[in-house]
């Protein structure tokens, strides 16, 4: 305990950050206008990073909550605190797919219609990256939803306030201090679905704030998990055809690709195989690492 609050100590009394002066009614009203009502923990976290921006110490916490729990539009909100106060946000994501749905999921939002909103992906063609870059660095550019494109030595920030990185154990250390480490005193926010073991938190995370969003949105479903035998295998089949007759989707994860004949584990190639027998009249595909990145997007 001594050792996470000497960290603590000693990074907010070195860190000196960007104090912000926000009007908060501004960002209050942004939340009453949401379609949905903000669930306690979302709140808390809300205003416990607006307490963090609002102070001359310089930031660096992590959200972690289930999947569903509301972690992303607390760091859209962020976001908007940060253009409120003149800077600009970067947001970095593991995969261009989960990069293009953030990308698409802040523009979808009334408050982020006055924000210009760049994706920077690897799949741009030359001349779009670099007019967005050029962009960025005049300024015209309010917020980055990116991959490691984001990173790049040659993107230069005119004011960078605020980073994001979402499922940050997807990131190496290196890959998020380039980022952070693209202005003076920037705000770090991290995001995680990933529990985070107590003692694993004292050693990695020791210098950073928490905020855990535990209670889920009221329109969210409970998330029911059951532990289910070889025997009872048939029956675990039964409950997926049934739930996509009702017009849902199921996803099936194997532990390996392809079968290995020094392990017994089932391999989504095999699983794949099975199941495209039992759900004949369904589609039915198979995805991993190895498929290439336009059929893997496709």
């Amino acid at each position: 305990m001594f050792k996470i609050n000497y960290l603590k100590y000693k990074r907010k009394k070195e860190n000196i950050g960007i104090k912000r002066n926000v009007d908060i009614q501004k960002l209050d009203k942004v939340i009453k206008s949401l379609p949905f009502e903000l669930t306690e923990d979302q709140l808390k976290t809300t205003y416990d990073i607006v307490e963090d921006l609002s102070s001359e110490k310089q930031m660096n916490r992590i959200i972690q909550g289930d999947v569903g729990s509301g972690k992303t539009i607390v760091s859209f909100l962020a976001i908007y605190y940060n253009f409120l106060s003149g800077y600009q946000s970067a947001l970095m994501a593991p995969t261009e797919i989960l990069a293009i749905q953030h990308y698409n999921n802040l523009k979808d939002l009334n408050f982020a219609k006055n924000l210009r909103i760049e994706l920077l992906v690897g799949k741009l063609k030359k001349k779009e990256k670099e007019d967005i870059y050029k962009a960025i660095e005049v300024g015209e550019v309010d917020v980055v939803i990116g991959t490691h494109a984001i990173i790049q030595e040659s993107l230069k920030y005119h004011n960078l306030g605020l980073v994001i990185t979402d499922e940050q154990h997807r990131f190496g250390v290196n890959q998020r201090k380039v980022l952070a480490g693209k202005a003076e005193a920037v705000n770090v926010l991290v995001m995680s679905a990933t529990p985070i073991p107590r003692t694993l938190s004292a050693t990695v995370f020791g210098d950073m704030d928490f905020s855990v969003i535990k209670n889920k949105p009221s329109n969210r479903k409970e998330i029911i998990t059951r532990y289910v035998t070889e025997k009872s295998r048939e029956r675990a089949y039964a409950d997926v055809y049934n739930e996509i007759k009702r017009g849902n989707r199921a996803y099936i994860v194997a532990p390996s690709i392809e079968d290995n004949e020094d392990s017994e584990l089932t391999s989504a190639e095999a699983l794949y195989d099975e199941i495209k027998v039992k759900f004949k009249s369904f589609k039915v595909g198979l995805i991993h690492g190895r498929l290439d990145k336009v059929e893997k997007e496709r």
